[in-house]
């Protein structure tokens, strides 16, 4: 009796077994666990002989959501890109304005330096009878006057007045005067005719 009873247990065993096992199937078609609880069509279809498409359901879904994600990425450097550009057009565009801004402003030049009071020259021209000295002066203390006898214009590399000149023939007599902390000044231009003639140099008229 013990022993029928015992044989009888793992017959009953074997069987629930063979049904816990069977309660599972592989869809040969995808390859997809189908559980006879939770999908009993895909497993009744499966079990007949004929595939299921939960694996291709599966599948597509996994598709389409890499797919969605891609596209989002793309949208997403897309839209990085065009941030960027914007950026940098509005960068440039900034620059350039105030390039502009700044080349449209006056830049601030320096006072210009006045002008050396003009030399003057004693006599003031006119026709002489033997000789006359010719003697130059200026206002500004400190000035340098420089002249010419020979007809050119004076500048700074001309001669300097130290003294006297005299002037015994027709003679033009220029002159300027040049402070270093000024702009030299105008030339100042005198003609003196010289007569022979016995005596003292007297002017006979200026001119």
């Amino acid at each position: 009796m013990r022993r029928f009873f015992g044989v009888a247990v793992l017959t009953l065993g074997m069987l629930m077994g063979a049904r816990g096992a069977a309660a599972q199937l592989i869809d040969p078609s995808t390859g997809v666990m189908v559980d006879a609880g939770s999908d009993p069509m895909d497993f009744s279809a499966v079990a007949s002989g004929q595939p299921g498409n939960i694996g291709m359901e599966l599948s597509a879904q996994a598709s389409e959501q890499a797919q969605a994600m891609a596209q989002q990425s793309m949208a997403d450097m897309q839209a990085t890109a065009e941030q960027a550009a914007a950026d940098s057009q509005a960068s440039m565009a900034s620059f350039m304005s105030s390039t502009n801004s700044n080349d449209d402003v006056p830049v601030a030049q320096a006072p210009a330096l006045p002008a050396t009071p003009k030399p003057v020259i004693t006599p003031g021209g006119g026709t002489f009878k033997g000789s006359v000295q010719v003697t130059i002066a200026d206002s500004d203390s400190v000035a340098a006057v420089f002249y010419t006898t020979n007809g050119k214009k004076p500048t700074t590399s001309s001669e300097r007045y130290d003294g006297p000149i005299a002037v015994s023939a027709k003679t033009k007599v220029q002159a300027l005067a040049f402070d270093v902390n000024m702009q030299p000044s105008g030339v100042v231009t005198k003609t003196f005719k010289v007569k022979a003639a016995k005596g003292s140099s007297l002017p006979e008229g200026a001119s």
